[in-house]
């Protein structure tokens, strides 16, 4: 859906990534955390996106869109 809503050429901001630490952690298998680490393979595998992880506090993902 981000793809569908953001023009080519725009950027995304994503925060909290990292999670406190919890997606490193193998034993967590909550939602959320899952969910992080879904979100965070799928748009960093994607190669329309160029990605890039700034560990500022909790993880800032910044996120350019090449293609339309």
């Amino acid at each position: 859906m981000i793809k569908e809503k953001l023009r080519p050429g725009g950027i995304l901001i994503i925060d909290n990534m990292l999670w406190s630490g919890r997606i490193f952690e193998h034993r967590d298998r909550s939602k959320a955390t899952q969910g992080i680490r879904d979100f965070t393979r799928t748009i960093t595998t994607d190669p329309d996106w160029i990605v890039t992880l700034s560990p500022i506090r909790d993880g800032l993902i910044v996120r350019g869109y090449r293609k339309p």
